[in-house]
């Protein structure tokens, strides 16, 4: 097989080392196993995880939309903290006990019945699980959820909770310990429960569960804002007016908040045209002064200047000519008559 051939298909469904191998090759991973740390084995046809006692630094396997009925194969796989093997024909969560750095597990879609107490006690970093499209239809198939203490993300959406009451106990008390059992999530932010027959066992769905969770940040697919958590905790404490009175608070909070805002920005306006104006007056007074500066320049003008103009008023002035007096005129004439007699 060249680099270039289609490695999307396993030949029978089988992982084999020498697959592997042009696998991580494909991907631009490493021919050294344990140097590894994704191995994306998603899409491949695989019906049974094996051959992956070399990647013992993988810490992301992808495994979804295959064929494989059982979580086997990952005992060298100690540093593995991501696994999806979603959208397979798993029905028991098992294999993976043995990794205590397994934070997320997305296992939807597959035909889980029961959840072992071994998650909880054994993956003690477990904070996201995703076992939405299953077959949990029991109280007792998810009370072992109690152990996972640190989920953050628990998705339980679309299975089959509560399809039948037992018959030792009533909706409520089954709708009391399903909710008792989830209380012990402390770090609960994101939680799907759509889809299952015991939404509509709960009066005032949301509301009860917002209620029951302070923690909560999603609730299905919508986000829980604070102005719902709000009229949710007046609603417990008083009923509908308490929550209608909330309502009006709310309301009234954020006129006043829009009114401050407003008022602070007709001020932070009237700031600015006044120190526009202060700034114009400023620059006028400095082009004034500016003005009589020059004025003073031109009346006063420096020694050296005055020198250089009364030197140049000198070489322009024309020489005079001598002037005669008329009586002198007049006796020289009478002068020059009698010389000639």
């Amino acid at each position: 097989m060249s680099r270039h051939e289609d490695l999307d298909r396993l030949p029978n469904g089988r992982i084999t080392n020498d697959y592997l191998r042009k696998l991580c090759k494909s991907k631009g991973g490493y021919m050294t196993e344990k140097l590894n740390e994704k191995l994306y084995l998603q899409h491949k046809g695989v019906t049974k995880i094996e051959n992956l006692d070399k990647f013992t630094g993988v810490k992301v396997l992808w495994l979804e939309s295959n064929a494989v009925n059982k979580i086997e194969g990952l005992e060298s796989l100690k540093e593995l903290s991501c696994l999806y093997i979603h959208q397979n024909c798993i029905e028991h969560i098992e294999g993976i006990f043995h990794c205590q750095s397994l934070h997320t597990l997305n296992i939807s879609e597959n035909f889980i019945s029961h959840i072992p107490e071994e998650l909880g006690k054994c993956c003690t970093n477990l904070q996201t699980l995703d076992l939405n499209s299953n077959q949990l239809r029991t109280l007792d198939s998810i009370k072992a959820l109690k152990y996972c203490t640190k989920l953050s993300i628990l998705d339980l959406s679309k299975n089959k909770l509560f399809e039948s009451i037992p018959e030792n106990m009533t909706q409520e008390q089954l709708i009391e310990e399903f909710l008792a059992t989830l209380r012990s999530l402390s770090e609960l932010k994101l939680l799907r429960l759509e889809g299952n027959p015991l939404v509509r066992m709960i009066p005032n769905y949301r509301k009860e569960i917002i209620a029951q969770f302070p923690s909560l940040n999603y609730l299905d697919n919508m986000p829980i804002f604070e102005d719902e958590r709000r009229t949710v905790n007046a609603w417990k404490r008083g009923g509908v007016e308490e929550e209608r009175e909330e309502r009006k608070k709310i309301a009234q909070e954020k006129k006043d908040k829009e009114r401050k805002n407003f008022e602070a920005f007709e001020k932070l306006v009237e700031n600015a045209r006044r120190e526009a104006q202060n700034n114009h007056k400023t620059d006028e007074k400095e082009n004034d002064t500016n003005q009589d500066d020059e004025m003073v320049e031109l009346k006063t003008p420096d020694a050296a200047a005055l020198m250089t103009l009364k030197t140049n008023q000198d070489q322009e002035q024309p020489t005079k000519t001598e002037e005669i007096p008329v009586d002198d005129v007049a006796r020289s004439d009478e002068e020059s008559l009698f010389d000639i007699e």
